[in-house]
């Protein structure tokens, strides 16, 4: 990754990257802990040396809370996706009250850092529904974080409605 892949996505002009599915690792090793044992501090030590290469970086995390405490002086951003609502082959719905409140608790961490971790947001809803995407921008800022609002696909992020 730091060798080829890294020069080879700044060099394609992005400034960036978004580490998807960091939470695999250490889900896979509880899962095994011998065959699948180091995955988790493997993880941590990438990002670590991605961060130590190309301090310039922007490195945002999506999810893997787990890895969290290890890795927040190395982050720029957490990004927090299906917060509110979760959008799936079966459609979209709005996420419990206890759903949402073990989110949160798992990126409370996030604020411990000094700054603290800029938390994103990425929730999925239909994009004809203006009233549900405006309370989902709503929800999200009134947590401190900075939505983003898509299909469930991803083919489309859609903009805050105008209006009240």
């Amino acid at each position: 990754m730091l060798g080829g892949i890294t020069p080879a996505i700044l060099e394609g002009g992005f400034t960036g990257l978004l580490l998807d599915t960091l939470d695999t690792p250490a889900h896979l090793e509880r899962q095994d802990p011998v065959g699948k044992r180091g995955m988790r501090q493997a993880a941590v030590e990438l990002v670590r040396a991605i961060r130590h290469g190309y301090p310039g970086l922007t490195l945002i995390m999506n999810r893997g809370y787990d890895l969290l405490p290890m890795l927040a002086p190395s982050l720029d951003a957490l990004m927090v996706e299906s917060l509110i609502t979760t959008g799936d082959a079966a459609g979209y719905r709005w996420n419990s009250d206890a759903e949402i409140t073990q989110h949160l608790a798992l990126i409370a961490r996030a604020a411990y850092r000094h700054p603290p971790l800029p938390v994103l947001s990425l929730d999925y809803w239909p994009p004809e529904d203006l009233t549900g995407i405006r309370q989902i921008y709503r929800r999200e800022r009134e947590l401190g974080h900075l939505p983003y609002v898509a299909t469930r696909l991803l083919e489309t992020v859609v903009a805050e409605p105008a209006g009240p």
